[in-house]
């Protein structure tokens, strides 16, 4: 029996980056998995991973954007 996957939270601000504010989650066992689903659907631009910040969701969940959005937008994307 597999136990089930963590979701990781990529947020996004307001420019040069996939979208504009809102977050795009990604289904993992680990960061660096995470981290590899992520940067398999938008490639790293100069060596950086194209979002603002990584939460867990735990974090992720204390934050007003769960609620209220961020920058206006909300989930984009859930990649597994």
């Amino acid at each position: 029996m597999k136990l089930e996957q963590t979701k990781y939270f990529y947020t996004f601000g307001t420019k040069g980056q996939p979208y504009r504010g809102g977050w795009v989650v990604v289904v993992a066992d680990t960061w660096d998995e995470a981290d590899e689903k992520f940067t398999s659907r938008f490639p790293l631009e100069d060596g950086l991973i194209k979002c603002a910040f990584r939460y867990t969701e735990d974090a992720f969940l204390q934050t007003p954007m769960c609620e209220n959005g961020n920058f206006g937008a909300f989930c984009h994307e859930v990649i597994e």
